[in-house]
């Protein structure tokens, strides 16, 4: 999205498959998935990344609020984690203007 920046939320979990892969999804405000992001669990089970919040507003240029969640699931097993809900608040720079002279003389 034009002149917006990106906040980025960290999701850390536990109980994964030790050195498997975990599917983090953020989901919009009706469930279904707008994007996911592929990380690793360490040799404990335990995942610790990072999930641009952006991506709640994807195709849209539109200041709001935006509402969805997060989940984690276990590529190895398919078993889910909790969800957990995120909110996310985009707004719009104002456009500015400036003039290199601010009074005209007409000669006619």
């Amino acid at each position: 999205m034009t002149g917006f920046s990106p906040a980025n939320f960290t999701v850390s979990g536990s109980g994964f498959t030790p050195g498997g892969s975990v599917a983090i999804n953020v989901l919009n405000s009706s469930g279904s998935i707008v994007g996911t992001t592929n990380t690793t669990a360490d040799s404990n089970g335990d995942i610790n990344d990072t999930v641009a919040s952006s991506i709640l507003a994807i195709g849209t240029n539109t200041a709001g609020t935006y509402y969805g969640s997060v989940e984690a699931v276990d590529s190895t097993t398919g078993i889910k984690s909790n969800a957990v809900n995120v909110t996310l608040t985009v707004t719009m720079p104002t456009p500015q203007i400036t003039l290199s002279t601010t009074s005209f003389t007409y000669v006619g």
